[in-house]
């Protein structure tokens, strides 16, 4: 069974069409399996010591795989050098064995989690880990970019689907043993997840709140995937971290016409450039492009977060609702995102919900720092080169 069995009821022979990659549609026919009961696994670190991740129940019809199946590794990109890792590590290491040095208490830490059919090596994600140490902070900036593609590969969108359970469990206990070796602040911890990787960042979120009380400083969601989790309600928790902020570029109720993120706003603060919907600029029209909208949303944070590492004007309007925001019928007031972003995460109480409509195709949007930017350091001036000529066009 792969992606859009999602979104039919369980008891019925399906038709499934699954998204493998851009461009590309598998198509299957199975029926939909019969509920199973909830599993614990037993699981160790490599030091011995028991690894505790609870019980899954199989809401979607089949169970997570185990984490040898999953196979998530989690590599570490530190002291501005964002083209080699310093460390490869796996779900079950114990850290008992690391320096004492490798990371400091004042480290800020990002962690990258891909979608479906996806790996780490995307280059989205590589230009991402640039853009965060293009910040001022640089040094004190380290990304760990999470590679599930084991559990994320397709066909089968409904394993897949299930495996971010499983993933965002032994992912946040890889980041409770992390920081207390380190002594990390979790306010300093930011998750940022594309499609099912947004989900994951949602359970890991959940696991580390509900098991160890612990919040994590920040969340980005870009184009949270829909498909499996919106008709039951299924998004990452605000009340789980200090600050979430969602990105929508594909959202609606037709995964068939490329359809596949989370419509509805469940953020303190969620955006909807060009309304959030399908196709975005520069994307065919479905059915020649199921993906092109969705993978937006990854486009879109990279050039924010450049942006605002280059204290540029990135503009945005607030709006009324939802319907407002993808009818791109916004008339509030203009907002600078990169500085009312950091004033909403400075001030964010659990019942804050900011709505906010961009519009990428504005004439001034691709220029918008051509004349505030300075090359500072040559530094800077390298990654920003590697950046803007891998990436695509953003702007249509």
């Amino acid at each position: 069974m792969t992606f859009f069995a999602a979104m039919l009821p369980s008891g019925h022979m399906t038709l499934s069409v699954g998204l493998v990659a851009p461009l590309m549609i598998c198509f299957s026919i199975e029926p939909v399996s019969a509920g199973i009961d909830s599993f614990c696994p037993e699981l160790q670190l490599n030091s011995g010591k028991p690894l505790d991740v609870g019980c899954f129940e199989s809401s979607l019809l089949v169970q997570p795989e185990l984490p040898e199946q999953i196979n998530a590794s989690y590599a570490l990109y530190l002291n501005g050098n964002s083209s080699v890792p310093y460390r490869i590590w796996f779900y079950n290491e114990s850290f008992d064995n690391e320096a004492d040095t490798l990371l400091r208490s004042r480290s800020s830490v990002a962690f990258i989690l891909h979608g479906f059919a996806a790996d780490a090596d995307a280059r989205w994600v590589q230009n991402l880990t640039d853009a965060l140490m293009l910040r001022r902070n640089f040094r004190e900036t380290n990304v760990i970019t999470v590679d599930w593609k084991s559990g994320a590969e397709g066909p089968n969108y409904a394993q897949a689907a299930q495996n971010v359970n499983m993933l965002g469990r032994i992912t946040a206990e890889f980041i409770h043993r992390l920081s207390s070796k380190y002594r990390l602040d979790f306010r300093r911890i930011h998750l940022i997840g594309h499609s099912l990787g947004g989900q994951a960042a949602g359970k890991i979120m959940d696991w580390l709140f509900t098991r160890h009380q612990a919040k994590v400083g920040r969340t980005t969601g870009l184009d949270v995937a829909a498909p499996r989790f919106e008709g039951n309600n299924v998004w990452p928790d605000k009340a789980h971290c200090d600050f979430l902020e969602v990105i929508h570029t594909s959202s609606g109720n037709d995964p068939v016409r490329g359809s596949l993120g989370l419509q509805d706003n469940f953020g303190h603060v969620d955006l909807y450039p060009n309304g959030g919907v399908v196709p975005q600029p520069g994307c065919p029209p479905p059915p020649l492009s199921l993906s092109c909208s969705h993978s937006k949303a990854q486009l879109y944070y990279i050039d924010l977060v450049l942006n605002c590492a280059r204290d540029c004007r990135y503009v945005g309007f607030s709006c009324n609702d939802v319907t407002d925001a993808t009818n791109s019928n916004c008339t509030g007031e203009a907002r600078n995102i990169c500085e009312y972003l950091e004033s909403l995460r400075a001030s964010a109480t659990e019942d804050m919900e900011e709505i906010l409509y961009i519009d990428t195709t504005a004439q001034d949007a691709p220029d918008r720092c051509s004349s505030n930017f300075r090359r500072e350091q040559s530094f800077f001036a390298k990654l920003l080169g590697r950046i803007v000529n891998s990436m695509k066009p953003l702007f249509g």
